[in-house]
C-alpha cells in the first residue's frame, strides 16, 4: 500500500503500527526541548518493544521485571537498569536504583558514576 510506518512487535503477540515520525523516543526528545530538560532529568520506564527507542537514548532507562523478550538485547547497557520486580514495584526499584529523587546517580560506563 506504500504506507510509511514503524511496525513494532511486543510480547510476541501485539503489533503497533505507528506513523513514521512518531515514537516514544521522539516524544521524550520533544519534552526535553520544550521544557529545557537534560537527559539526566528524564527517567524512561518500559517493558516492551515499542519502548526500546525511548530506553536506548541518553536518558536513564528502567526495564521493569515483566518485560517483553523483544527488549532483552538492551541488557548490559550502562544507562539501562533491569529490575527484578514487576509493574509498579519495578518502577519504584528503578527510581531507587538511580536515586532519582535525590542525588541522581548516572552511570557512564562500568564501574564509574557521573553526578
Amino acid at each position: 500500500c506504500d504506507i510509511r510506518a514503524n511496525i513494532v512487535m511486543s510480547f510476541g503477540s501485539f503489533v503497533d503500527v505507528l506513523p513514521i515520525r512518531a515514537s516514544t523516543g521522539l516524544a521524550i526528545r520533544y519534552v526535553m526541548l520544550k521544557w529545557s530538560l537534560s537527559a539526566r532529568q528524564i527517567l524512561a520506564i518500559g517493558t516492551s518493544g515499542n519502548e526500546a527507542q525511548m530506553l536506548s537514548g541518553n536518558t536513564l532507562g528502567v526495564v521493569v521485571g515483566h518485560f517483553s523478550p523483544e527488549i532483552k538485547y538492551l541488557k548490559g547497557r550502562p544507562r539501562i537498569f533491569f529490575t527484578t520486580k514487576g509493574h509498579a514495584w519495578g518502577m519504584l526499584e528503578g527510581i531507587e536504583h538511580y536515586d532519582f529523587f535525590g542525588d541522581i546517580q548516572v552511570p557512564v560506563e562500568e564501574g564509574h558514576v557521573e553526578k
